[in-house]
C-alpha cells in the first residue's frame, strides 16, 4: 500500500516557479494576519493580552470526505475509508510515500470519522516523537505500566511520522510490544 502526505512543516519562504525569488508561502502570510496587534487603537502598546486556556480554539481534524484522492494516493485513500468496514479489516494499515501526498490527512480523517461514528471507544493520535517522549518520560519516572496502559488500551491507535523511530532501538521495541498487544487483542492500528 502506498499512500502520501507527512505533515508540512515548510518554511516561511516558497520559491516562485517564474522568477526563482522568495516570498512569503500562504501559510506564512495568514499566520502573520491572525497575530494580535500590540499597538492597536484597542489596546495600549504596554497591555499584553492574554488568551485563556478555554478560549483557545479546537483543533479542527482533517476529514476522509475533504481529502483529494489522486493517482498516487487513491489506494490508501480506499484502505483509509474501509478501515471501520469489519473485524480488523485492512490491521494494521501503514500508509507509506513522500511527503505531501495525503498520509497525515488520511490519519487525521480516520481518527474523526472514529470520533464521529462512536464506533471506537477509545482512539490515541499521535506522533512517533510523542510517542518516544512519552516512553522516555516513563523510563524517567512517570512508569512503564502507565504508559503501557495508555497505549496499549485503546480501540485505535494512530501514529504519524513513524520515520521519527529510526534509530530509536529502546522505543521500537516498546512500540513493537504494543503493536502485537494491540493486535493480539483485536484492535486496530494505522
Amino acid at each position: 500500500l502506498s499512500v502520501v502526505q507527512s505533515s508540512e512543516r515548510s518554511a516561511n519562504t516558497s520559491t516562485s516557479p517564474n522568477s526563482g525569488a522568495k516570498s512569503p508561502s500562504p501559510k506564512s502570510q495568514c499566520s502573520s494576519a491572525s497575530q494580535p496587534n500590540a499597538t492597536s487603537d484597542s489596546t495600549p502598546a504596554h497591555v499584553s493580552t492574554v488568551r485563556i486556556a478555554n478560549e483557545t480554539p479546537r483543533r479542527k481534524w482533517a476529514r476522509l470526505e475533504t481529502f483529494v484522492n489522486g493517482p498516487c494516493n487513491g489506494v490508501a485513500s480506499m484502505a483509509a475509508g474501509t478501515i471501520f468496514s469489519g473485524p480488523a479489516h485492512a490491521n494494521p494499515l501503514f500508509l507509506h510515500g513522500p511527503p505531501g501526498v495525503g498520509k497525515t490527512h488520511l490519519l487525521e480523517g480516520i481518527y474523526s470519522a472514529a470520533r464521529r461514528g462512536g464506533r471506537i471507544k477509545r482512539a490515541v493520535f499521535l506522533s512517533a516523537e510523542q510517542f518516544t517522549n512519552y516512553y522516555l518520560a516513563a523510563l524517567k519516572g512517570t512508569g512503564l505500566p502507565s504508559f503501557r496502559h495508555r497505549y496499549r488500551d485503546v480501540d485505535l491507535l494512530l501514529i504519524d511520522d513513524v520515520q521519527f523511530f529510526v534509530g530509536k532501538r529502546s522505543t521500537m521495541a516498546e512500540l513493537q510490544h504494543t503493536i502485537d498487544t494491540l493486535l493480539r487483542d483485536g484492535r486496530r492500528i494505522v
